[in-house]
């Protein structure tokens, strides 16, 4: 087994007060450690001349004790490197007893939470988000991504990058990327912008909790699409926001609908470009209705352009930025996106008088954001690589599109009814009646296919579906899920099993240890 090395020492408290011998207080203290996870197997510890040198004691009560957990069968040692936690530890009463000892939460104490983190909002699972392969649609694919190029890029500006470098600490971030950036939206996007309107954030989240900071108050009614991004609803109902759900058409969200629901709000959220989850490209006449209304009330727009680089039909859409000619609309964009999700490096465009206020709001978070990969995706972009990388996936995730589409096709009679999926790297496919998409979801969690119930991006009544994804599973595994898949349906369809009876791991997910108190 490879050993895990020890490149820090271990907290070993002596109490000198009680009867107990140091070697006893030395032994009972490893042990604990290895029970609570603290010290893994296989972990490499610090030899004894150390460990008594840091606790300020002689060499043989650490020798005593380090003598006894060898024989008991927590250590082991091996000749010239060192003493290393057991591989295989012993099944010991005393390791229970630790494991099994530690304090526990009182079942009477009630969990001070705000209301937003209350059991309905906050309890339901959502293993999607996180698996990695077919129908991921939170996942891209980086089998074709240019690593080399960009480990190269990292290991030039890890050896020359300098904190004390004033370009590196601006909280808009680099310049340089910041101005490369701006000649890119100008001549793909039509947005109006320059490097001063730019802020580099550390993902979309980011992004939308600096936009809420500046133009939420507590309570502000805010226009969100029906059915939505529900990591977007997620922040601006922490942020205090009231969301008003403006259902969506053939042309995008519903603007005529909105007013009659909510004649002024602060603010508008929209995915214009590529309408999440749906796949709407708003047309050009709905998004003049929307700068105009915005205009008329003064309210704002945030327009969140995420996967617009990927489009598959039809001719191209300018931004909502690029239209609007009052400076009502802020801009989102992100690189995870459209070169992987880890970079967590997004973007927003700001109207020039709310620089300062993004500014004061960006740095109540954390000040600047971290300028290593900001430098690399520069040159990433400069030298052409970019461009490139896109052009590339672009046409792999078209053939992963229609692989998925077809696949649909042949996989289901009658077939599902399935979105149009102009642009982005997932398609909505929906449900025939009867069949509940969240609940099939967590079963087919389990066998590892990754479906996002539709259903979760709607505050209202919602429609029954999956967001499929294509962009993270090539077309032979896409049909080899597509077959699992309608196993899936066929058999929650015949099952007639209650939401409980088939989920036992969400049923015991809502069950609380102790009363939940919710404040506000």
């Amino acid at each position: 087994m490879r050993k895990v090395a020890a490149t820090f020492s271990v907290l070993v408290s002596l109490d000198r007060s009680v009867a107990a011998p140091l070697h006893r207080q030395i032994y009972e203290a490893f042990v604990a450690k290895i029970a609570d996870g603290i010290l893994r197997r296989g972990q490499q510890l610090p030899s004894t001349r150390a460990l008594a040198a840091e606790l300020s004691i002689s060499r043989i009560p650490v020798l005593n004790a380090y003598s006894q957990l060898i024989a008991e069968g927590y250590f082991e040692t091996c000749s010239g490197i060192g003493t290393f936690v057991a591989r295989e530890l012993p099944q010991s009463s005393s390791l229970r007893v630790y494991a099994n000892g530690s304090p526990s939460k009182s079942a009477s104490t009630p969990a001070l939470l705000s209301k937003f983190c209350s059991r309905e909002s906050m309890a339901g699972a959502a293993p999607w988000l996180y698996g990695f392969g077919a129908f991921s649609a939170a996942r891209v694919t980086l089998e074709q991504f240019p690593s080399r190029i960009w480990s190269k890029l990292i290991a030039h500006h890890a050896s020359v990058i300098s904190d004390s470098d004033p370009r590196f600490t601006d909280p808009m971030g680099l310049r340089p990327l910041r101005e490369v950036i701006a000649t890119y939206l100008k001549s793909t996007r039509a947005v109006k912008c320059d490097a001063e309107q730019i802020m580099l954030v550390d993902g979309r989240h980011q992004a939308l909790t600096v936009t809420s900071q500046v133009l939420f108050d507590r309570g502000s009614p805010v226009w969100v699409e029906e059915p939505g991004c529900p990591a977007a609803r997620q922040v601006f109902t922490m942020a205090g926001c009231d969301l008003v759900a403006v259902p969506l058409d053939n042309e995008g969200i519903c603007v005529a609908r909105g007013a009659e629901l909510c004649e002024r709000p602060r603010a508008a959220y929209v995915t214009p470009s590529h309408q999440f989850p749906m796949g709407v490209t708003m047309t050009v006449a709905r998004r003049q209705q929307l700068l105009d209304w915005a205009h008329r009330l003064g309210s704002w727009i945030i327009e969140d352009d995420w996967g617009c680089e990927f489009r598959y039909e039809g001719m191209p859409v300018a931004s909502l930025q690029g239209l609007d000619t009052n400076a009502r609309v802020i801009y989102i964009g992100t690189f995870g996106r459209n070169l992987f999700p880890s970079l967590r490096l997004a973007y927003v465009v700001i109207p020039r008088d709310l620089v300062k206020y993004f500014v004061a709001a960006r740095q109540s978070l954390d000040l600047y954001p971290a300028s290593l990969f900001q430098a690399v995706l520069t040159d990433f972009i400069q030298e052409g690589h970019f461009g490139r990388h896109i052009r590339r996936m672009r046409l792999i995730y078209g053939q992963q599109r229609e692989a998925l589409r077809e696949g649909l096709k042949d996989e289901f009679r009658p077939p599902l009814e399935v979105s149009a999926g102009e642009a982005g790297t997932h398609v909505v496919a929906f449900l025939p009646n009867g069949i509940a998409d969240r609940e099939l979801s967590l079963q087919a969690a389990r066998q590892k296919l990754w479906l996002a119930p539709l259903s979760s991006c709607y505050l209202g009544n919602p429609r029954q579906g999956f967001i499929l994804g294509f962009g993270s599973a090539s077309s032979s595994d896409l049909k080899a899920a597509l077959s699992e898949l309608r196993r899936l349906v066929r058999g929650t369809r015949g099952s007639g099993s209650s939401h409980e009876e088939s989920l036992p791991e969400l049923h015991q997910l809502l069950s609380s240890d102790g009363p939940v108190r919710v404040l506000g």
